[in-house]
């Protein structure tokens, strides 16, 4: 118990340091090396976590289904909105290719 006193002491005297302002910047060498140290402390994890992320995400494991796919049941698809959703698209197919296939009389305003 009494070492963890010592240990909570000495976490609270660490973060008394951090409670001073920035003016007295450089008056207290030791201050100024425990905020370089947690700082670096802190961005070496962020880098570490972030290089950890991409080469878990490089390797491939982040996108792997598993091989138990469930069947569609025909109670999930809804067949008069599928068929809407599919002539849309033709809709817009046929319009494409319209404006494709027209000749269109732009005026050149540089002329």
């Amino acid at each position: 118990m009494k070492n963890l006193k010592i240990k909570f002491k000495c976490l609270c005297d660490f973060a008394e340091g951090f409670s001073k302002s920035l003016k007295n910047l450089g008056s207290d060498p030791h201050r100024d090396w425990r905020i370089l140290s947690v700082l670096f402390l802190i961005v070496f994890i962020i880098v570490v976590f972030f290089s950890y992320r991409f080469l878990w995400t490089s390797s491939g494991n982040s996108f792997v289904l598993s091989d138990e796919i469930a069947p569609a049941r025909s109670s999930d698809l809804n067949i008069s909105d599928l068929n809407k959703v599919l002539n849309y698209f033709n809709d817009r197919e046929k319009r494409l290719v319209n404006l494709e296939s027209s000749w269109s009389s732009y005026v050149d305003p540089s002329i």
